[in-house]
């Protein structure tokens, strides 16, 4: 389920990385970013909810991602409501750079629990577990 929950993301990752290079080129592909984005976040969202109940490793992390993922939602939704019309710019940074903050966070989180760091062992008679 892990490295399920790793190739998922990997790929939606890479999706968006590339359409966020071209999109210079494309300017649709901007639109195309945040339907790819609203496919990761409930994935991941969904990822830490059912790993936090499976009380697996990095649980705090995932505990604090859903804390900032949910205050950054809130913080949209009443900036929504204050300002009739944001400027184009702050709107791009708040729907792009921030999501995406959080999606490369919980994918660190994912790829620390997916390939932990092994310990190294003594080179001392490496065939011997003490």
């Amino acid at each position: 389920m892990k490295r399920f929950d790793f190739l998922v993301q990997t790929m939606l990752i890479l999706l968006g990385l590339i359409l966020g290079l071209t999109s210079s080129v494309n300017k649709e592909f901007f639109g195309m970013i945040l339907l790819i984005q609203l496919l990761l976040g409930p994935w991941q969202i969904i990822s830490a909810l059912f790993y936090i109940g499976l009380k697996t490793s990095f649980k705090k992390g995932r505990q604090w991602h859903l804390i900032i993922s949910s205050f950054y939602l809130i913080i949209i939704y009443a900036l929504a409501n204050y300002f009739k019309r944001p400027d184009p710019l702050m709107i791009k940074i708040a729907l792009t750079i921030i999501p995406w903050s959080l999606a490369l966070l919980y994918y660190y989180i994912t790829w620390r629990t997916t390939f932990p760091k092994q310990e190294k062992s003594s080179s001392f008679l490496p065939h011997l577990n003490f």
